[in-house]
């Protein structure tokens, strides 16, 4: 199953670097450098019903290329805060989440109302997200990680905002497939027959990232996100944006006992640009 999902990975990368070898140019090019605050939640049924909350910041970077009929974008990302418990004011769940990804999206002819562009297309990521809590001992650290495939749907209208011209966008992508993984600090997520059985030695684990990680589809490894952004056009080579999304992550290792964490950020970007009439 493994072979199977890498053999996939490896082909539509391919397929898509023949995709933009054979395609036209692109006639605008965009940087972007992201600041945003917002609101984080967590909760690990495995370990209780306790629900942490609390502030969060995010830095990303991107780059976008976009031609009459495609739109292709990189993206790095950090996200991180503390995470407080309602029980009490001293447990802090401090989370670092790192994500990188790649999207390409083909514009469809078909017409929506109130709909100036549609786009729809795949993304494939690289997502980790860190937790600690000191009170745990030594299951402090936890970490869930995933490498996979999203679809992805774009709505773009242009609108007249104070006198200004003004692109609101909505990306919605949800995974479809991942090869996914969570392990505590010490003695990882491993199946317990292959403990007994003495399959797995703790004190050199490091195989034991890729070995005992599973194949998830939706259902079992949940990644959705939502954003609407406003982009404030301009003639020159800057530009600003301002965005809301939602993330939402969770993954059921134990059956009925998943790893949740969301997020709500609202988010400023500035953008330079090199960029042409599409």
């Amino acid at each position: 199953m493994r072979q199977t999902f890498f053999s996939l990975l490896a082909l539509i990368i391919a397929t898509t670097q023949l995709a933009a070898q054979e395609g036209k140019p692109p006639k605008q090019k965009a940087w972007g450098f992201s600041l945003g605050t917002g609101l984080g939640r967590y909760q690990d049924l495995k370990t209780s019903a306790v629900t942490y909350g609390g502030s969060v910041m995010r830095i990303m970077f991107n780059k976008t290329a976009r031609t009459a009929d495609r739109v292709s974008e990189y993206q790095f990302g950090w996200i991180g805060g503390g995470l407080n418990s309602p029980l009490d004011d001293v447990t802090t769940l401090s989370t670092t989440n790192i994500r990188i990804s790649y999207s390409y999206l083909k514009r469809l002819s078909a017409e929506i109302p109130y709909v100036d562009r549609w786009y729809l297309g795949g993304q494939y990521e690289l997502n980790s997200l860190f937790l600690s809590n000191s009170s745990l001992g030594n299951s402090s650290l936890n970490i869930v990680y995933n490498t996979g495939f999203s679809v992805v749907n774009r709505f773009e209208k242009g609108i007249k905002l104070f006198g200004r011209d003004v692109t609101v966008s909505h990306v919605l992508n949800v995974a479809v497939l991942n090869f996914a993984k969570e392990s505590n600090s010490f003695t990882f997520s491993v199946p317990q027959e292959a403990l007994e059985n003495g399959d797995y030695n703790t004190q050199t684990y490091s195989d034991g990232v890729f070995k005992y990680g599973d194949i998830a589809s939706f259902g079992r490894f949940n990644h959705i996100g939502s954003t609407i952004a406003f982009d404030f056009d301009s003639e020159r080579r800057s530009s600003w944006s301002i965005a809301y999304s939602w993330q939402l992550l969770a993954y059921t290792k134990v059956s009925n006992l998943s790893v949740v964490n969301a997020s709500h950020l609202l988010s400023i970007t500035y953008h330079l640009s090199k960029k042409s009439k599409i």
